[in-house]
């Protein structure tokens, strides 16, 4: 995906055509969509939820390096809005990336942090 993305219409199409392939899937493929989302101006669609959807495919596809820096750095800026609880979604996969996928281990951390 080299085109310039240039107008929101466009921008939720590749984001429903990206959550599609997730959906199916093709996480390489999703990954590579959202990607282009990531290189859009951010008043096009919300950057937090597409880094959010890019760090699940990475860990999909065990890229776990990736997806816990994507979602340290998402926390972090949630954070100052007063987000996230224990049991959002960022703080599951933030943990899925940090324990490499042990979704044992994830489990006990929400649950100790409840």
């Amino acid at each position: 995906m080299r085109e310039r993305i240039t107008s929101h219409e466009q921008a939720l199409a590749i984001y429903r055509q990206a959550t599609e392939l997730y959906e199916k899937g093709d996480f390489e493929g999703a990954i590579s969509l959202y990607d282009a989302l990531l290189h859009a101006p951010p008043w096009l669609i919300n950057p937090y939820e597409v880094r959010k959807v890019i760090a699940m495919a990475y860990c999909k596809v065990e890229r776990f390096e990736e997806a816990e820096q994507e979602l340290e750095d998402l926390m972090n800026v949630l954070s100052r809005f007063g987000e996230p609880s224990s049991g959002s979604q960022v703080r599951y996969w933030y943990l899925m990336a940090k324990y490499r996928g042990d979704q044992k281990r994830v489990m006990e951390e929400i649950l100790s942090a409840d």
